[in-house]
C-alpha cells in the first residue's frame, strides 16, 4: 500500500531551491496552505496535488511511499 508523504513536497521544493511562496504561486494556491500540506496538517485535493507535481516537475506518484517507509 502506498501513502501520501507530505515531506516529499518539501524535499523536492528545497532541491529546486523554491520558496513556499514561489511553489504556491506556480500551483495557484496560498503559501499558508503549502506550509500546512508540508507539515501534514492538510491534505491537498487530487487536482492541487497534480498542480504541485507539475510545478515541481515530478509525477504525482513521487509523493507516495510504501506504507511504513520513511523518506
Amino acid at each position: 500500500m502506498r501513502v501520501f508523504s507530505p515531506e516529499k513536497i518539501k524535499e523536492r521544493r528545497n532541491s529546486l531551491r523554491l520558496t513556499q511562496c514561489e511553489l504556491a504561486r506556480r500551483a495557484g494556491t496560498a503559501r499558508v496552505y503549502i506550509a500546512q500540506i508540508e507539515r501534514g496538517k492538510s491534505n491537498p485535493t487530487a487536482s492541487l496535488l497534480a498542480k504541485i507535481a507539475n510545478a515541481l516537475k515530478v509525477r504525482v506518484s513521487y509523493f507516495f511511499v510504501k506504507h511504513g517507509r520513511k523518506i
